[in-house]
Order: C-alpha cells, then structure tokens, then sequence
C-alpha cells in the first residue's frame, strides 16, 4: 500500500521516505487502493497509479468469493496480465533511477519483470521472509518464493527489521544489510513509573497471535485472582475481546492512531507483546522483528513477550532486558510469569532502564536517519 497511518508498516515508510527527501520519489501501490485521508503523506501529485490484483473487500459476497482458493487465484493471474504492460509504461515514462520496493505481498508477483524490462537497480526491503505469504493459495505462494529468492540475487541494498534477520542475510545469502524499523522522536517522560494498588497492560495492533492472547487474557483472570492490586488491560485492536472475570477490566479501545492513544499509554506500566506458537510460522517468527516493540519501549512499557523460544525478540532481549519472554499457552504458567514479573519492584525499573538505553541505541531518530542514509547509499538515487 502507499504509506498510511492504519499500521506501523505505513508509518515507517513514510518516515523512510521523509527522512531521504519525499520529493524523490513517484510511487506505484499494488494494494488496495487507499483513500486519501488514510495516505499520511503529501503525495497526491506523485502517484502514478494505485492497482489491486485482489478480489475487494467491498461486502460479505466479496468476502465469500475470496475464501474460494481458485477463485482467487484466478482473479490475480487474470489482473496481473490485465495490469503488468500498463505498469511497465508508467515506470518507463519516468526517469527513474532505482526502484524501492518490498519483497512481500503481491509485488512479488511482478518485480521480477518490471526489473527486466527497466533493468533498474533495486533497493529492497524485507520486513517478513517469504515464509509469511505461505497463507496465500499453493500456486501463487510457490510463485512468490521463487521470485523472492532470485530477487535477493539482484539487490544492491537491503533493508531489514532487526538483527537475527541481518545475520541470517549474511551468512546464508552472503548478503550485508541495514536495519530500518520504527523509530520514535523521543523517550517517554513518565520515568519512572511505579507499581502499586493497580497493574495497567497495553496491547496496539492486529490480532493474528489470536491464540496467545486468549491464553493470555485467561492468565490475567487468573493472577487477577491472586493479587490484591486491580488489573486493566487496554487492547487497542480491529477486535474486542472479553473477560468473564470481576477482577480483570479489559478495556477495548478500538483501532486509533499512535497519537490518540497516548493518554492510556502514559498510565500503563507493562506492554503485552504475542507472538505465533504454529510450527508453519515459525521460520516467520524467527527473522521478522515485531515493529510495535519500539513503541512500547520508546514509551517506558517493559515488554511481556509471549511467544516461541526461538523467536526474533527473545534475540533481542538477551542484548538488551526490557522485559521477559513466556512460550507456554498454558494460563497456569503464563500467570506465574506474570506475577513473577510484577513481584520485584527493582526488577522492574531495571527493564524501564534497559527501555531508555534501547531507545537511544536501537529506536531513536538519529539512529534511524542514519541507517536511511546508509541504505540509500548511492548519491545519484532518485
């Protein structure tokens, strides 16, 4: 999609593009068409075209048609040979000297010839490996990894979510890369913050590690049960979640943008972070790095991180201890992980350090301006 205020992904490509200089660019999406309100950018003047090779979301009937896999399917195979001439001519009116692009999604699905027939160096980047689209059909998945792995033969930069995947791109592809994930323009003033009668956990994004957090939710009903201090947690997410508990308040706050949520993250104290457990993710969550991770720690919320051992963050915070990690979806164990996490008040202004000195070596602005530059590497990149 172009850049946009509905994700962290939107965000931090608008601030990729910002921080390089916006005027550079003329942007092509291969998403759902978005409204202009929902484009956190001044680019209107600089988009050649916004295709969609996907059946819409329009209504339930549209919603039916995509769950039929050949349907499907067929609809994308039939949009990209509608749309790739016209896409290609766009791109060759232009006087371009690169293409910035990330290898996911459907753009998988035409960069390989938009680069033959343009022969224009590419800049890439990859948030989640290939492994990711595996909930795409068989036959478009198949296609997308190939593309995928003899596109990475092609970059002359690559941009990266975070450390375990920069260290799989070198040694298992030989390939050197920079780490561009959200950044934040300053660490949170409410330092330190103190546990007492009551424990506020906040959780932003899309809910796609459903199972973790019901697991977690029923934790919290749990040690709520067990504590004498009152226990809130503010999900701020597309869905709403329930607690048959007296004790744990869940406070469902809808999807806002960061900066409406401000006022509860200032009074919360701890960040709920999930992670898939499924075996069929797990190559995902072992490279991808979770871009809401720097929101939590820029705002002094030390991180309950629920997912599998071998994942990206459990990397992260053996270098840098804002908080702890649990791979159990069994609430009895969850629950002692969380109380355990709350029974050391020096503990936990432990994590809030390691929240600011991450801050200002991993998330901050300076940090990040840096590594766009050095991404965009070439001076005659435009």
């Amino acid at each position: 999609m172009l850049p946009n205020n509905l994700d962290a992904g939107g965000i931090l490509y608008a601030d990729i593009l910002k921080n390089y200089g916006l005027e550079k660019f003329r942007f092509i999406s291969l998403q759902y068409p978005l409204k202009e309100e929902h484009i956190n950018l001044e680019i209107s003047k600089q988009i050649i075209e916004q295709y969609s090779f996907r059946i819409p979301r329009k209504n339930f009937f549209y919603k039916v048609m995509r769950k039929i896999p050949l349907l499907d399917t067929c609809y994308v195979f039939f949009n990209l040979l509608l749309c790739q001439r016209k896409i290609i001519e766009s791109i060759n009116k232009e006087d371009f000297d690169a293409i910035f692009a990330p290898l996911r999604g459907d753009v998988l699905l035409i960069l390989p010839l938009i680069l033959k027939k343009t022969s224009l160096p590419l800049y890439a980047m990859v948030e989640d490996t290939v492994e990711a689209e595996i909930l795409d059909s068989n036959v478009l998945y198949k296609m997308k990894k190939k593309a995928y792995y003899d596109l990475l033969k092609s970059v002359v930069s690559l941009g990266v979510a975070g450390e375990t995947m920069n260290e799989y791109f070198r040694t298992k592809f030989n390939l050197n890369s920079i780490i561009l994930r959200p950044s934040h323009e300053k660490f949170s003033s409410i330092y330190p913050k103190i546990l007492n009668h009551e424990v506020n956990i906040f959780f932003a994004g899309n809910t796609y590690a459903e199972r973790e957090l019901k697991a977690f939710i029923k934790a919290l009903e749990i040690a709520s049960a067990s504590t004498s201090s009152i226990i809130t947690f503010y999900i701020a997410s597309h869905k709403s979640y329930f607690s048959s508990s007296d004790k744990l308040i869940i406070n469902n706050l809808g999807w806002r943008t960061q900066g409406e949520l401000m006022g509860y993250i200032d009074k919360c104290h701890i960040s709920y972070l999930p992670y898939r457990m499924e075996s069929k993710f797990k190559h995902q969550m072992m490279y991808a790095f979770p871009g809401k991770s720097g929101f939590y720690v820029s705002n002094n919320l030390p991180v309950f991180f629920h997912g599998p051992a071998y994942s990206s963050f459990n990397t992260f915070l053996k270098y840098h201890a804002v908080g702890v990690a649990c791979d159990s979806l069994s609430p009895e164990i969850i629950s002692a992980r969380f109380m355990d996490f709350l029974g050391n008040d020096l503990a936990y202004l432990k994590y809030q350090d390691e929240c600011r000195a991450a801050f200002h070596t991993k998330f901050s602005k300076e940090v990040f301006s840096k590594n766009v530059s050095d991404f965009f590497k070439l001076n005659n990149v435009n």
